[in-house]
């Protein structure tokens, strides 16, 4: 009769596999704790529990677990006298030595710990490897040195952390550390089978008490010669929660490709524009969260600090830029909604303008002409903001910024989310020419400014970013948390939000607009360019965002691409980091059914399967065995139509629905 309960399954064979005597194979006479005797020796560890899975919205995972061997000498079966005997460090050595000769990294322990070691727990075995690699087992019993061979030898099976999908989530999942060093000294009232760890960044840390689940507790009886003869579990470890993100995996992959080809550092962000979830959220440079596992050497960390780019810094969630250009959009709708500007309303648009006796440039050296604001965003034109910026004022710019949550954190789990900056007021005419054209005080991250694209693709409401789906239990998949959407209407005029819609198709798809290279035939990309000037450790630099939305149904994706320009490069968006976004998106719509977007009502996960034990050692191979998805289609209305302008007239567009989309649910559990 099949187990109704998988976990139960999994239970059944791990506790069989514990009450396994590791010298015959064969179950021990003791079936019951014993208290220590003159012949026996009775401990009681924690089995540290198996962390939650992270996983991204289609069930991939991004942080899991994995069986680990590591290699331990039992320095109690080195010597037959008692505790009070010399420790046997000669004999130690010498085993070490003929191990290190087929297996070269083992840590290397100070005579003074091995002594310390001996005084106060000669039971329990000396760990002096870290996970063995695959193949190594059997070369050291191939040379006689496995268990079976050599009593003084284990093989530690250990739970570890793994990380299988690459430095393009290290700043979304990032990493778990050692809570404490190897125990060494007199034993304390927790002692451990294996050391646990914790979250130290990203998901890791902020989720970390739904991650941790609960440690078992585990009985070893050991006899007088230090060799383990009876194990019992008395308490079952209970897995961590299981984390679901936002995230689309392959999204991630594709968002983090497209920087390291373009060889800049850089942000890419990508969000669906209806309900805010993050799809894609990479920085470039990264690093390996796997380097971390079980601990990362001084050297090698020095290293990465050290590097050129900080592959520590998550620029996609923790940077703070100006935003340049990109922020025109939000400047258009502040003037629009002021009634300082209207949709006709004509500036000038010549090289430069004096103001406060300070020359102010625009990017071109050529008088732009007379234009309204769709042809003003769409050739960006400074000089014309600057004018447009002085009608509107300050206040009104920095009231719209506010709404666009400039200057305000998202709600992101993870640390060091940035806030922008908008200041409370331009302090000049300069300041106020400044803050037109996105510079000056004024700051924000790639995602703040990915959030700010949902307002102009979704109809004048603001999708705050959504990281973290849910939480699930690991047993029943029950839901323990479920974060839901938080949508903003805003207070905008339809008509004013389409003025300036129809500016940044023009950025993309009108003959001179700044923005071409993002130009796809289908569906429409909308857009905006920008170029910065950024001072970093006293260097100022130039930094080239684009920023905008693709007018699709499924993924209806906003997004903001920002590359770091190296000191006196020159940087363009148009030229550096337009083409990116155009490359991401057309080979997201090109290959659609791969990279469609589903919302998960309830996204179902196969408990893993662990195996019995093989050889002298409680081993689990594939503790954490994944299954494969299946997705059902997401069920979607008629989307928001085309937008064609010839900048003479404006063709009429069907309004967008306002209401939100059905959501499919996930119809089947991953796994069997």
């Amino acid at each position: 009769m099949r187990c109704p309960n998988r976990f139960l399954q999994i239970v059944s064979i791990f506790c069989l596999s514990l009450l396994v005597s590791p010298s015959t194979g064969v179950a021990a006479d003791f079936t019951a704790p014993v208290e220590s005797t003159d012949e026996f020796r009775h401990f009681l560890v924690q089995l540290p529990a198996p962390r939650g899975l992270i996983l991204d919205r289609r069930g991939e995972p991004l942080a899991t677990n994995r069986a680990a061997v590591r290699l331990a000498i039992r320095m109690k079966a080195l010597d037959s006298g008692d505790v009070s005997s010399p420790a046997p460090i000669a004999e130690f050595r010498r085993l070490e030595g003929e191990i290190r000769a087929i297996i070269p990294n083992l840590i290397r322990i100070p005579d003074a710990e091995l002594v310390d070691h001996w005084k106060n727990r000669p039971f329990f075995p000396v760990s002096i490897s870290e996970a063995l690699q695959p193949g190594e087992t059997e070369e050291l019993r191939a040379a006689g040195l496995g268990p079976e061979e050599n009593p003084a030898v284990e093989f530690q099976s250990f739970v570890s952390r793994d990380y299988p999908a690459g430095p393009a989530f290290a700043h979304i999942t990032g990493y778990v550390g050692r809570v404490f060093p190897e125990q060494r000294g007199q034993i304390g009232k927790e002692e451990f089978r294996w050391c646990p760890v914790e979250g130290r960044t990203g998901l890791e840390k902020s989720m970390d008490r739904e991650l941790r689940g609960e440690n078992g507790l585990l009985s070893l009886l050991y006899d007088e010669h230090g060799r383990e003869v009876n194990r019992e579990i008395l308490k079952v470890p209970v897995p961590g929660r299981t984390v679901v993100t936002s995230i689309h995996l392959d999204m991630q992959k594709l968002a983090y490709d497209q920087l390291e080809q373009c060889e800049h550092d850089g942000a890419f962000v990508a969000m669906d524009s209806e309900n805010g979830d993050i799809l894609a959220a990479a920085t470039y440079p990264s690093y390996d969260a796997s380097e971390f596992l079980p601990s990362i050497s001084p050297t090698r960390y020095r290293e990465l600090k050290t590097m050129e780019g900080d592959p520590f810094f998550n620029r996609a969630i923790s940077g703070e830029y100006p935003p340049g250009s990109t922020f025109k959009p939000i400047v258009a709708l502040a003037a629009l909604s002021k009634f300082s500007i209207n949709s006709t309303t004509r500036f000038s648009g010549p090289p430069s303008i004096w103001v406060d006796g300070r020359e102010f440039k625009n990017w071109n050296e050529k008088h732009e002409g007379t234009m309204d604001v769709k042809y003003a965003l769409l050739r960006s034109c400074n000089t014309w903001f600057y004018q447009a910026g002085f009608q509107t004022g300050s206040e009104a710019i920095l009231r719209a910024a506010d709404k666009f949550s400039i200057g305000i954190a998202p709600n992101i789990p993870l640390e060091a989310v940035a806030t922008g900056n908008a200041p409370e007021k331009a302090p000049s005419r300069r300041g106020i020419a400044n803050l037109a054209i996105g510079q000056g005080a004024l700051l924000a991250s790639p995602v703040q400014m990915a959030a700010a694209m949902t307002v102009f693709a979704n109809s004048g409401h603001y999708a705050h970013p959504r990281l973290v789906l849910q939480v699930q239990d690991p047993i029943d998949h029950r839901l323990v948390k479920t974060i839901a959407p938080n949508v903003e209407r805003m207070t905008f005029l339809p008509s004013d939000i389409e003025t300036v819609r129809e500016g940044m198709w023009g950025v993309v798809n009108y003959g001179r607009g700044t923005g071409q290279r993002a130009k796809l035939e289908k569906p429409h990309v909308f857009g905006k360019t920008g170029t910065a000037q950024w001072s970093t450790g006293g260097n100022e630099r130039r930094l080239a965002w684009f920023t905008g939305f693709a007018d699709a149904e499924n993924p209806k994706i906003a997004f903001a691409v920002l590359t770091e320009g190296r000191e006196d490069e020159k940087m363009s968006g148009g030229r550096n980091s337009a083409p990116l976004a155009g490359e991401f998106l057309r080979t997201i719509y090109e290959g659609a059914a791969d990279f469609e977007v589903e919302v998960p009502e309830q996204l179902l996960t196969s408990v893993p399967s662990l195996s019995r034990p093989r050889g002298n050692h409680d081993s689990f191979d594939d503790y954490y065995d994944y299954g494969t998805a299946s997705r059902s289609a997401r069920s979607r209305d008629s989307g928001i139509g085309r937008v064609e302008i010839d900048y003479r007239r404006v063709m009429p567009r069907k309004k967008p629905p306002s209401s939100g989309r059905k959501r499919g649910l996930l119809s089947r559990i991953f796994g069997n």
